[in-house]
């Protein structure tokens, strides 16, 4: 190779020696990109991205995750993108699509949400071309939409989602989706059709980028499922590809969509920053409100960055902190504010410290005592927040599953058929009602039981709040009565259990908001606080409800009312009573052993 570059001219070997410096691994391609693609600023200045000041965080972050899919991980490149507004996203994935097809003979497509988009991208492709004096690929086919090189199969095309005429190729091996939460209600099928000609082989690359849009039907609920089964730490390593390391978890394969998830936030945009003025530190600090001091406090945010977020929320987003979190979230909860009015408030939600628990199940040890000990299970149904505290009082709410379908499988949070039953067990002896257990599943009522009563017992003889609607949960009530003691049930006016109809559901939810809304809750569960999340506000009649969106279910929220109601009604004289004194309970209330001692209760 060195022999032939000697034997060329000059310029001609010194572009040869460039070329293949460009293609000496994660360094050449950085070089490359950075020397040889150019971009327009605000001004109308064509320039090289090391004019312009160099590659920003955010976009070696992409391209380090994208680095370690092809070189480290060996696996087919697919990645979700969610991003703040204008953090130089686009003008990445142009240049690494155009290097693909350069360097790498591959054909790819844009997807763009609508034609205007797709034109403005396609200017980001001819302007890396017309730019290029690295060899520059001469033309065989050049359009406003697609780029074509001659002696060679690499090609661009741009389409949209209403008309993706590219997606008609079956040669195929890069897709760029861009503002995918955009593409409507076709996206699904539209990114159906586009994995259909790339597959999950080697080799292939789809990139989906966008900023939220609520909870649109396709990036949403693929970005829970990435989020949810692959976590992502990148580490800041100048050895590293693009400087960036990358450990990557596997939480459960076969549910895992394929998809790494790669959030940008607005903290990591180094144009969101505004210049304080002196002493204007110490006067943010007097006025900072409870979100800027979760901002400076946990997410290590600075007073520039403050600065510049309450100019953005006043010029850029009319005052709405909503927009603002929608188009610059710090988080990917905020990212996604919802479609339609949610019915409970995503901010005491979003701090609520999600924790994994300990899963498995309760055995009992002892026949006649009462006896219980959790044993850990990666099976279980049961999953154990906290331990019983002794002398505590518990309160477990209980919905019963109703067999409802689900229309949404891809949602991680639902089982995709049908909805489950939910028991929590919340300490009411807290500064907050704190989740201390979760058991859920698609269990029928008399499967329901022998499992709520010795989770009862074991959280210091809880009192149980049922919910019974239409006479579903009858049976279940019916059994407490009989096994458990009646004092410590809930009862309403037709016997044990929380009737819950038309004319009480709104003021159930109404007193759930409103403990809330109060800070009260301290829930544990990403699934609880999910399902809180996807209740909406609808018109029916005239008159305002809540109905879980399309797709979820609710289960956790009625457990919770019940948990409530089980709180403000708490029932005097019920005091917790700890296992060595289950003994005394049962034969006073003549009460039968649920379960042979060494029998697994769930």
């Amino acid at each position: 190779m060195n022999e032939y570059l000697h034997a060329l001219p000059h310029e001609e070997r010194m572009i040869g020696l460039e070329l293949a410096r460009c293609q000496s691994g994660p360094d050449g391609y950085w070089h490359w990109i950075e020397n040889h693609c150019f971009i327009e600023t605000e001004d109308a200045q064509v320039m090289t991205i090391r004019e312009a000041g160099g590659l920003r965080k955010a976009q070696r972050m992409s391209l380090s995750l994208s680095w370690h899919q092809r070189h480290i991980w060996k696996c087919p490149e697919r990645t979700l993108k969610l991003k703040s507004r204008q953090i130089g996203m686009s003008t990445e994935e142009a240049m690494k699509l155009y290097g693909d097809a350069k360097f790498l003979g591959r054909s790819g497509a844009v997807i763009a949400d609508d034609l205007k988009s797709a034109e403005y991208l396609f200017e980001k492709f001819d302007r890396c071309w017309k730019n290029d004096v690295l060899n520059q690929p001469k033309l065989r086919t050049a359009n406003v939409r697609q780029m074509r090189f001659a002696r060679q199969q690499g090609r661009v095309e741009v389409c949209t989602a209403q008309s993706p005429d590219a997606l008609r190729s079956r040669t195929l091996q890069d897709i760029w989706g861009s503002e995918v939460a955009f593409w409507g209600e076709e996206g699904p099928k539209l990114h159906k059709a586009a994995m259909k000609f790339v597959g999950m082989r080697l080799g292939t690359c789809v990139d989906y980028e966008t900023t939220a849009q609520g909870e649109d039907p396709l990036f949403h609920p693929m970005w829970h499922n990435a989020e949810r089964y692959c976590e992502l730490k990148f580490i800041e390593d100048i050895q590293a590809p693009f400087s960036f390391k990358i450990e990557r978890t596997i939480n459960n394969s076969e549910k895992w969509n394929g998809f790494h998830p790669l959030f940008i936030s607005v903290l990591i945009d180094e144009s969101a920053t505004t210049e304080l003025d002196e002493g204007e530190a110490s006067r943010m600090i007097a006025t900072m409100d409870e979100e800027e001091e979760w901002l400076v406090g946990e997410q290590n945010a600075s007073f520039e960055f403050l600065k510049w977020r309450r100019s953005t929320i006043v010029h850029e987003c009319n005052g709405d902190l909503n927009d603002f979190h929608q188009e610059y979230p710090v988080t990917s909860e905020q990212a996604f504010v919802a479609t339609g009015a949610p019915r409970f408030n995503y901010d005491p939600l979003n701090r609520m410290v999600v924790e994994p628990g300990k899963r498995g199940s309760l055995l009992r040890t002892t026949t006649y005592s009462g006896g219980l000990k959790f044993v850990e299970d990666t099976r279980g149904n049961l999953i154990l927040f906290r331990p019983p505290e002794s002398g505590h009082r518990y309160v477990m709410g209980i919905d019963p599953s109703e067999g409802i379908p689900s229309e949404n499988p891809n949602c991680p949070h639902c089982s995709g058929d049908a909805d489950e039953a939910s028991v929590g067990v919340f300490d009411i002896d807290t500064p907050k009602l704190e989740q201390v257990a979760l058991y859920a599943g698609p269990f029928n009522e008399e499967e329901l039981i022998d499992p709520v009563i010795a989770l009862a017992e074991h959280f210091n003889m809880a009192y149980i709040v049922p919910e019974r609607v239409g006479g579903h949960g009858d049976h279940l009530c019916f059994e407490l009565e009989k096994k458990y003691p009646i004092s410590r049930v809930f009862k309403g006016r037709r016997g044990p259990g929380l009737e819950v109809h038309t004319g009480n559901r709104t003021g159930l939810i109404d007193d759930v908001a409103s403990v809330l809304n109060d800070e009260m809750f301290d829930f544990h569960s990403e699934r609880t606080i999910h399902q809180f999340k996807m209740v909406r506000k609808i018109m029916v009649r005239k008159k305002d409800q809540s109905k879980a969106r399309a797709g979820h279910h609710d289960d956790d929220v009625s457990m919770v009312w019940c948990v409530v109601q089980g709180w403000r009604f708490y029932p005097r004289g019920v005091d917790p009573i700890e296992k060595h004194q289950h003994l005394i309970v049962r034969r006073r209330g003549k009460l039968r052993p649920v379960m042979a001692a060494g029998t697994s209760v769930f």
